[in-house]
């Protein structure tokens, strides 16, 4: 159990989003938060040991996911609304950059697993 907890808080404090929620499963670990900003690039720090990761919209909006910050419209993957992004290995980085280019309020998913 300590273990756990332990492993929580280094998630929660290595994340970037502030007032985002986390909740440790069986599968997995999850949080949501909101992109506040449209055309506004976020960074989520996965935290370290993470294998695999999934993304998906909780509201009705288009979100874009990159591996590299700072980069063009065509170095981000479109997440189309209702849509999941599912990544079985992350092996250059536990850093991915979102994006929502319409919709100030976005709220997003996001799944890991390590």
């Amino acid at each position: 159990m300590k273990k756990i907890l332990i492993s929580i808080l280094l998630a929660v404090s290595l994340l970037s989003f502030v007032g985002a929620s986390y909740a440790q499963t069986a599968m997995g670990t999850t949080y949501q938060t909101t992109l506040t900003l449209a055309d506004t690039e976020y960074s989520v720090a996965l935290g370290r040991g993470v294998k695999a990761f999934s993304i998906q919209c909780q509201t009705a909006s288009d979100i874009r996911l990159a591996f590299v910050s700072g980069g063009t419209v065509s170095s981000y993957w479109t997440i189309k609304s209702g849509g999941i992004y599912y990544s079985p290995s992350i092996t250059t980085s536990s850093v991915i950059y979102l994006r929502c280019f319409a919709d100030a309020g976005t709220v997003i998913e996001i799944e890991y697993w390590k």
